[in-house]
């Protein structure tokens, strides 16, 4: 019997400590503008072993840019550091609607407080925000 309590106690002794190395995932709902009525999405974050910050979406009922009035070609998500609002903004990438008007997007910052805005663009190569912010949230990581 101690044979099986022993293994069975290491295990148990890993998978804690294992988990208390992630910090726990924190979630923002997004703001959503008038143009996207039935969409709702939420930011969330968690702080990496690196000191970075893990920053995911999940958005649904997100329409293809395409469908929107005026059609737009891409969605482009956009951060800035909180702290500086004179600080630039950050193309972090394109945004992908499914079939299924759901949406997913993962990277990484090193930020702990920031904005985060959804915009329409006419390429995923934008250097700045120019159409409108269709989702947005302010994050605190802390």
């Amino acid at each position: 019997m101690k044979e099986i309590r022993r293994p069975l106690a290491l295990a148990l002794a890993a998978l804690l400590s294992g988990c208390a190395m992630f910090a726990p995932k924190k979630s923002t709902p997004l703001k959503v503008s008038a143009a996207l009525p039935s969409t709702d999405g939420f930011v969330y974050t968690r702080k990496a072993r690196n000191g970075n910050y893990s920053l995911s979406l999940s958005i649904r009922c997100m329409p293809k840019p395409q469908r929107l009035t005026p059609p737009a070609e891409t969605y482009v998500v956009w951060t800035r550091n909180a702290a500086n609002a004179k600080a630039p903004w950050e193309n972090m990438g394109a945004l992908q609607a499914s079939k299924k008007k759901t949406a997913t997007f993962a990277t990484v910052t090193p930020l702990d407080q920031f904005e985060v805005w959804i915009t329409t663009e006419p390429s995923t190569e934008a250097a700045a925000p120019t159409g409108p912010r269709l989702l947005w949230a302010d994050v605190s990581s802390r």
